[in-house]
């Protein structure tokens, strides 16, 4: 069905279920000394969403101490909020229409007085909260082609038009509740032992060779390149190659490109951890370089340098922005005239030469550290 088919029948159902109950309440009711006993969250997306969402997540937790606060996320994100110390309970949603009742009726036991809904897909998420007696409905989305999407049913949303990074406009929308909006620090939802895939004596290099969208990939021969690079800088690095499975490709790409000379050096885990061992690994590296995906925003939460690669994406609205002396970012826009060419692959506007200079001056100290250690 398409989209704006669906919105009109979820608009007619909820329009019933309004006419019978009154819920959920319209915009201008809450307050600031609005309170709450129950509280749901959506952040049913991908793992850097949920990270982007910890901020927030964290100030309702503030603001709401004893209140209890329902996380609903993806079924593979599970064993990584179940000791979460922010939420009191985790329940799993894939966001799909055909497994939306069940997720109603689990809601409907907890009696949640607000949503609020983070990052997840519409109509659906609105649709359940709204069956599941929620009296306050706050979702997180800008405004599109003049309207805010489903704004009928909401009590708050973004700021219109907002400028800045996602972490903020999703704290500026808290703003209503009467939230710290200043804190944009991401929080770690487990814990981490960054000792498991320690090296002693190793400055231990991340490439994060995959993203989520092919158009934010680096070619993976230039990784190829800055690795060859780093590895006759000094013997003391080594690089650890991070993914999910299926990127495993994109490994035998990069050894194919590395002189083979460096492949003992080479620590390959693409596809070879848990969600949670992945905070692990990547508390371990001395560095991460990657494009804009999922393990940068895991980095930046767990204090990790990075050297972040972007070009259609704007980092001021999805990079770093928190702790920016250990990190730094190449931005590489295309131009408006750029070649069909360069619009198809438009992270090759980013040289090694440029990724090389960024590493070098973080790893500086750390390699004078370790040869210190050494002597």
């Amino acid at each position: 069905m398409a989209k704006k088919y669906k919105m009109a029948l979820v608009g007619g159902l909820l329009g019933v279920y309004r006419a019978l109950t009154g819920l959920p309440r319209p915009a201008g009711e809450l307050r600031a000394d609005s309170e709450f006993r129950s509280i749901v969250i959506y952040s049913t997306t991908a793992l850097g969403d949920l990270m982007f969402n910890t901020p927030a997540i964290h100030q309702l937790r503030l603001r709401y101490p004893s209140a209890h606060i329902t996380l609903i996320v993806h079924q593979k994100f599970a064993d990584l909020v179940c000791n979460y110390p922010d939420i009191d309970e985790v329940l799993c949603w894939d966001g799909k229409f055909s497994h939306q009742w069940g997720l109603v009726r689990q809601l409907r036991a907890r009696r949640p007085d607000l949503a609020v809904i983070l990052h997840s897909r519409a109509p659906h998420d609105v649709m359940t909260a709204v069956f599941a007696g929620v009296r306050h409905i706050l979702r997180d989305d800008l405004m599109r082609d003049g309207y805010v999407p489903m704004a009928r049913w909401l009590s708050g949303w973004s700021e219109p038009g907002h400028v800045g990074h996602v972490i903020q406009r999703k704290l500026s929308m808290l703003s209503v509740l009467g939230c710290r909006i200043d804190d944009t620090a991401m929080r770690v939802p487990c814990v981490v032992d960054r000792l498991h895939f320690a090296v002693p004596g190793r400055v231990r290099i991340g490439l994060q060779l995959g993203t989520s969208t092919p158009e934010r990939r680096w070619p993976v021969e230039r990784f190829a390149a800055l690795a060859d690079a780093l590895l006759r800088d000094d013997p003391a690095c080594s690089v650890v190659l991070l993914g999910v499975a299926q990127e495993a490709p994109l490994a035998s790409r990069f050894l194919d490109a590395l002189p083979e000379q460096w492949h003992r050096q080479v620590d390959n885990m693409i596809g070879q951890t848990s969600i949670t061992q992945a905070f692990d690994l990547v508390a371990s590296l001395d560095l991460l370089v990657t494009g804009d995906t999922g393990p940068l925003h895991l980095a930046i939460a767990l204090q990790v340098p990075t050297v972040s690669l972007f070009a259609t994406a704007n980092p001021a609205e999805t990079g770093p922005c928190q702790d920016m002396d250990r990190h730094r970012v190449i931005h590489c826009p295309l131009p408006h005239d750029a070649s069909a060419v360069r619009q198809d692959a438009p992270m090759t506007n980013i040289t090694v030469d440029s990724v090389l200079a960024a590493v070098r001056r973080i790893l500086s100290k750390r390699l004078h550290n370790i040869k210190k250690e050494s002597q």
